[in-house]
């Protein structure tokens, strides 16, 4: 009785083989979701191409928002409403930014004034020097892009600056740079304002009370993780563009704070803000000094003081905040930069960086499943 086996009708045992079969057979795609798919992702990317003007600065506004959160709600415990909080750190911000744009315009000016005609005078020099070479005549073409060059009768070289020109380009553009800078911080200051109040609308999307709860623990790590990134690196970044500033003022290069100012900003381009700033500053060198050594070491001491944050300081203080690997921020800057431009690159580690931690939050928390399907309920313990 007890050593009988149970027997199985034949046509469950031919279910049941099935499905062992179909657990180990590999999974289809359906055409028509992957195409729908890759639609999505097209339509997105030209939106976000096309309407650059309007997803900047509400991309700007939200970082600064991250960035700016800490500071508003340290304001808001010592019994500041957190509008006049808002409006204290938004107009202290913006202070700060239109006064150094203001004593650095002066500068930056003068410089972009003169370099057509210092260029041209190392064009003449090099080609006084280098005689037929054909390498250095392909540079000397390419620095008359830069100078337009005449010569009168008497045979002096003269320097022609065209209209529109450079300095005239780069000024026309200044009133839709104001235009999104002031709309970044205007949404920044209703996101500083408003933010809890959009987070509990996200928290009521939770189905049960675990999962609301299991939401707010997510969206309060992704913030602090997120502020605590984005704080540290603009720390660097600062403390990087004072360095080089004393650097530049210590090799007798003139208007080391433009320079050092320079520095920070593109620093938020990994690689690729730094060599932009690595051959400025050459320019910067050739054209201030008269030996090549003295020229060449500019940048050098430039990308001594970068080598050092890239290599020692950044890594070692971001090591437990996030981590992305080297090639991906290249992407990074890459993609971003070809989407929006100098600003885009300029964002795009910060907002790679905001958008994996998000991803990896979410995907480790599972916040809006229940207690019992979900692999991050060892939060509510």
């Amino acid at each position: 009785m007890f050593g009988k086996k149970r027997a199985h009708p034949p046509g469950a045992l031919r279910r049941r083989s099935a499905r062992r079969h179909d657990s180990h057979a590999p999974k289809r795609i359906d055409a028509r979701l992957a195409v729908q798919i890759a639609l999505l992702v097209l339509a997105v990317l030209y939106t976000l191409y096309f309407a650059s003007g309007l997803f900047i600065p509400l991309v700007a506004a939200v970082l600064l928002y991250q960035l700016l959160h800490g500071p508003v709600q340290k304001l808001h415990e010592f019994g500041l409403p957190l509008s006049l909080g808002a409006a204290i750190v938004i107009f202290t911000l913006f202070g700060i930014v239109a006064g150094g744009a203001h004593l650095l315009a002066e500068p930056a000016e003068q410089w972009l004034h003169d370099a057509p005609a210092s260029l041209g005078e190392l064009r003449r020099e090099l080609q006084q020097t280098a005689g037929t070479l054909d390498e250095l005549r392909e540079l000397g073409e390419e620095i008359d892009e830069l100078a337009t060059m005449g010569e009168d009768d008497s045979g002096i070289m003269m320097v022609q600056i065209q209209p529109p020109g450079h300095l005239r380009a780069i000024t026309g553009s200044l009133p839709a740079v104001i235009t999104g800078a002031l709309l970044a911080f205007v949404t920044c200051f209703f996101l500083l304002v408003q933010g809890d109040n959009l987070q509990r609308g996200l928290v009521i999307l939770g189905p049960t009370r675990q999962s609301r709860r299991r939401i707010s623990n997510v969206l309060r790590g992704v913030q602090m993780q997120i502020s605590t990134y984005l704080r540290t690196v603009t720390i660097i970044n600062i403390c990087l563009g004072i360095v080089v500033g004393i650097v530049m003022f210590g090799l007798g290069v003139p208007h080391p704070a433009l320079w050092g100012v320079l520095a920070g900003l593109l620093n938020f381009a990994p690689y690729v803000g730094p060599a932009v700033n690595a051959f400025i500053l050459l320019v910067v060198g050739v054209i201030t000094f008269d030996t090549l050594g003295e020229a060449i070491s500019v940048p050098a001491a430039y990308l001594l003081v970068t080598s050092v944050e890239g290599m020692v300081l950044t890594p070692m203080v971001l090591g437990r905040t996030v981590k992305i690997g080297s090639l991906w921020v290249f992407l990074s800057v890459v993609f971003w930069g070809w989407m929006w431009g100098g600003i885009g690159a300029l964002m795009a580690v910060p907002l790679t960086a905001a958008i994996i931690i998000v991803w990896v939050s979410l995907r480790d928390e599972d916040p809006f499943r229940s207690k019992a399907t979900s692999a991050g309920s060892e939060l509510l313990q």
